[in-house]
């Protein structure tokens, strides 16, 4: 009988080394990598692991409570303050479960919070939608969710309402969208010229970027700035573009820009002439609820600020509002337009290949639009006085025909972006500061060469948003400014900084900011572009905004602390601004958005006490591309 030799079993120490060198590198793999090392890892012992992992997973899920009232047990919020939104769970963060995300982790992570635990705050979530043992970092409050949601509990019996049946106000996903041949026979006279201009110099346009892109560039950029992890940002890592290329994009920019001056000069109309209207507002709508309800809020708070100011509504195509909406507008003095007007928009500069960034749509709706004076401004951003007075009317705006708004943040610019455009990569009229694109006055007869260049920065959005801007400036923001600046053109910069509003954290005294106070020339205040956490129409039917416990989304400012409330209400005439908008949405909550079953939207209906805020701090920038105005207190 032949001796068939063992095989030599492995050591426990390789098997355990083996195991847990997969385990250190398991993050930094792609999800389908870790699934395969998982796999692997767990070997002949795989099948009774994993019936382990999950029967906990539906323990966590299902089973597991603070308590018969508390099922979600004491949720962190994610600044130091009771109001702020509740920190990501972890199995959503790390590993995209979405279907959780309409709700907390059931039995949340903690039950019972000691006096002696000054660095937490948060709140119980109690059955039913309810909030109970609220707390702020360095409240020396004893928290145990099962006794708080039990009072809270029992003494609201008999006193909580329903939430309302959205159906039966004609809310709700049946709503369809208005055909665009009826959304046009809702227009004001007028328009029928103003869609063929439109159609006229978006061909122009078209026609421009075809002859001298047919291609596109030859290239792309060393890897992606978009992401919060600087670690990828390829300018910050030193990394310069071949000399060709930098090379390749002046060459087809002058290309571009020659072709352009020569069609505007051929054309047989004076360039005025395609205006049918002064003056106006501009604003980019959609679908979505979260932007339904603000630019709702938008245009009713340029009315109540007494402008008279004509408004077009712009949306992208399969995204128009209903008939009644539509018609609604109409009343409000707003026109509805599409850029299904526009053909293809953006999207033949890559020839399909792409679908163009939803940044490009407030340039697009900007310069096609009917108005030969335009003040773009977000769905988000709300008018707190006319802005025909302090803005369209003033001296500077005049002279110039064009007035762009400081943001935050300073200059993160490629060298090869300068080099490219103006021949220097310090190029002395490039601006240490960033743009806010949130409003934008243009006097488009004024700057119709660099609104076209403009359009092609936006055309080329994978090429150009991240060479004019790192993570916190990419976007369309610095595309009409770079513009303006090739061309040589004057405008003006208001010379007063943003300021940084929302709610103060009890742990670091900064401030966790959802809004930016803007300023007029004068130094009066007149936007609050509300960029963090969008305002939803899910508000609640009862609330008491005398009680400490409705949140509001404005407390205190990085500038003005405590006193931006009073700020805001003088700039507004309301004696409670914040309590209008609450009052409007909750008048109109079914027609500003749709219903959502997402649990927070229920929770804040249903709780009395709104939307948790979300909100970002200032300070988490202080390296590149960091905070320019931080220390700046100007209105103090």
């Amino acid at each position: 009988m032949p001796i068939v030799p063992r095989v030599k079993p492995k050591s426990s120490s390789s098997s355990n080394a083996s195991f847990f060198s997969r385990l250190v590198f398991f993050f930094f793999f792609s999800k389908t990598q870790r699934t395969q090392i998982v796999w692997k890892s767990l070997g002949q012992n795989r099948r009774p692991l994993l019936l382990i992992l999950a029967a906990f997973f539906l323990h966590r899920e299902f089973l597991a409570s603070c308590g018969p009232h508390s099922k979600y047990g004491f949720l962190e919020t994610r600044a130091c303050h009771k109001n702020a939104s509740a920190k990501e769970d972890w199995k959503t963060s790390k590993f995209g479960f979405d279907f959780l995300l309409n709700r907390p982790q059931r039995g949340g992570k903690k039950c019972f919070v000691a006096k002696e635990d000054e660095k937490t705050s948060g709140f119980c979530l109690c059955d039913g939608h309810k909030v109970a043992g609220l707390r702020n970092c360095g409240d020396q409050v004893e928290i145990d969710c099962q006794t708080a949601c039990r009072e809270e509990i029992v003494g609201s019996r008999g006193a909580s309402k329903k939430r309302p049946r959205w159906k039966e106000y004609g809310g709700g996903a049946d709503v369809k969208e208005c055909p665009l041949k009826k959304v046009f026979e809702e227009r004001t006279g007028g328009y029928e010229n103003a869609m063929k201009n439109t159609k006229r110099m978006h061909a122009m346009f078209k026609k421009v970027i075809v002859k001298t892109m047919p291609n596109g560039f030859s290239f792309t950029l060393p890897s992606d700035r978009r992401r919060a992890s600087l670690k990828r940002d390829f300018v910050l890592a030193g990394e310069r573009l071949a000399k060709a290329q930098v090379e390749e994009i002046r060459g087809k920019t002058e290309a571009y820009v020659k072709s352009v001056e020569e069609e505007i000069s051929g054309m047989q109309t004076h360039i005025e002439e395609y205006f049918e209207n002064q003056r106006g507002i501009v604003i980019v709508g959609g679908s979505k609820y979260s932007i339904k309800t603000s630019y709702w809020i938008a245009i009713h708070a340029v009315r109540r600020a007494k402008s008279r100011l004509p408004i077009e509504l712009w949306f992208p195509a399969n995204e128009l509002p209903s008939c009644e909406d539509v018609e609604d507008l109409r009343d409000l003095g707003v026109i509805v337009r599409s850029f299904s007007e526009l053909g293809d928009a953006l999207n033949f500069a890559s020839k399909g290949k792409r679908k163009p960034s939803r940044f490009a749509y407030k340039l697009l709706a900007l310069t096609f639009s009917s108005f030969k004076e335009a003040l773009s401004v977000d769905a988000d951003n709300l008018v707190l006085r006319d802005p025909e007075t302090k803005l369209f009317n003033s001296e500077e705006y005049k002279r110039t025909g064009a007035v762009l708004w400081r943001d935050f943040w300073r200059d993160s610019s490629a060298p090869d972006a300068r080099l490219a455009l103006f021949g220097d990569e310090n190029a002395p009229s490039w601006p240490k500061f960033t743009h806010e694109s949130g409003q934008m006055l243009v006097d488009k007869s004024k700057h119709w060469n660099a609104l076209f260049l403009a359009l092609y920065f936006n055309a080329f959005d994978h090429m150009f948003y991240p060479l004019f801007g790192g993570f916190m400036g990419i976007g369309d923001k610095e595309v009409f400014a770079v513009a303006m600046r090739y061309f040589k053109d004057d405008f003006t910069i208001v010379p007063h900084d943003p300021d940084h509003v929302g709610i103060r954290d009890g742990s670091n005294g900064n401030i966790f900011g959802n809004t930016m106070l803007h300023r007029d020339l004068n130094g009066d205040p007149l936007f609050l572009h509300a960029n963090k956490g969008k305002m939803t129409n899910h508000v609640p039917d009862f609330a008491d905004f005398s009680s400490t416990k409705y949140i509001r989304r404005w407390e205190e400012s990085a500038f003005l602390g405590s006193k931006v409330v009073r700020v805001i209400n003088e700039a507004t005439g309301e004696h409670d601004f914040e309590k209008w908008i609450f009052d409007l949405v909750s008048k109109n909550k079914f027609k500003f958005g749709d219903a959502s079953d997402a649990y927070y939207d229920v929770l804040s209906e249903e709780s009395g006490r709104g939307s948790l805020l979300d909100g970002m701090y200032l300070n988490d920038y202080l390296q590149n591309p960091g905070v320019m105005f931080l220390h700046s207190n100007l209105h103090s």
